[in-house]
Formats: C-alpha cells, structure tokens, sequence
C-alpha cells in the first residue's frame, strides 16, 4: 500500500484501523479512563447495553483527554512504528466528531446524503460497515448518529439509530434539545455562527 491512498483505499482501511484502535484502548492504562467515561455517559443506568458500549468506546478513544491532555487516537497514531500518511491524518480527523440528528436526503450510488438538523450542514457519509445499514434508510426519514471526517466526506463512527419517516416531531425535538445544551454544535455552521453574533 503506497501514501499516496486514494479516498476508496482509506474508506476501506477505516474499519480495521478502527478496531485496531479499540483493541488498544483496552490496555490497562486506560481502564480508569473508561470507567470515567462510562460514568460521565450512563447516568442513571446500571447495565451497558451492546450499542451504548459502542458509544462509551468511541467517546473514549476519540474525544476523552486524558490526565496528559492527550487522546487514545493521538497515542495510538504515536505508538505506531510507521504510519502512512494518509491513514494518520485520518485518525487524528476523527477527534472531529459531529454528533446530530440527521434527515436522510438521498443516495449518490452507495454514498448516504444526509442533512444535520441541528448545524444545518449537509453530509456525504460513505459506508464503512457494509453497505446493508444504509439501504434500511430511505429518503425523508432521520438517524441519530456520529459522523467523523475522512477529507470533506463523512464515515459512521459508532451505531445509528434510525428513526422513521413517521418520527419526525421526535426527530426536531432531539435535535432541538442538542442545540440548546450544545450550542457548538450548531455554530459548526458558520453562517449560524454569524447569526448568533448578529443576535448578541
């Protein structure tokens, strides 16, 4: 494999990289930190089901700084002997995490088009786990996920949760929830941003 990847190759290395990286967030070192996240993220609850768990572990490896500032990501880019470029500037991309409640637009081939209602930015989100999850979606209807960069196109980071055409007063409520306990993730939208200090 050369560096000089294109977007199919990476799209195709992303899911083994991914897992790559949570075999090594499970070292020891890092117990403590997922047992933060963990607490942070259950609340309430006393049992981890098998998509909450997925959520705790990207959280982990992708956003939780740890004690030296310091994310899994960057140390699992760090410890490897010789990374390629393209590979690690798509790893560390992933601490760009955008979280929303997306209304599905469309389909250009295998690519899902998707429009965030709570930034109101468009996504190409490309199929890293198979192209089966996309086709349960259809035009109109809503999923729940986290997206990070891959260049300008998105992957799936973590599990969708779909949500029917029928769903849409859920969907803007979720979305609208979002917006307001986490206002950075609307001013994503540069032109919202301006709004917002247009309003101020």
């Amino acid at each position: 494999m050369t560096a000089t990847m294109g977007l199919g190759d990476l799209v195709g290395r992303s899911g083994d990289l991914k897992a790559e990286l949570i075999e090594f967030s499970r070292r020891p070192r890092y117990e403590q930190a997922f047992r933060e996240v963990a607490l942070a993220h259950l609340g309430e609850e006393r049992v981890i089901g098998e998509g909450k768990l997925i959520d705790i572990l990207d959280r982990l490896v992708l956003q939780h700084r740890l004690r030296n500032g310091q994310t899994i990501v960057e140390q699992f880019v760090a410890s490897r002997s010789d990374p390629l470029a393209p590979e690690r500037d798509m790893l560390l991309g992933w601490r760009d995490v955008v979280e929303g409640i997306y209304e599905v637009v469309g389909r250009d081939g295998e690519i899902l088009i998707v429009t965030n209602l709570v930034d109101e930015l468009t996504y190409r989100v490309h199929p890293n786990m198979g192209g089966e999850v996309f086709r349960v979606l259809r035009p109109r209807s809503y999923l729940v996920a986290r997206l990070v960069p891959m260049g300008r196109e998105w992957l799936v980071s973590g599990v969708i949760h779909p949500i029917a055409r029928s769903g849409r007063k859920v969907a803007y409520t979720v979305a609208a929830e979002l917006a307001t306990t986490c206002p950075q993730l609307v001013f994503r939208n540069p032109c919202l941003l301006e709004r917002g200090w247009e309003l101020q």
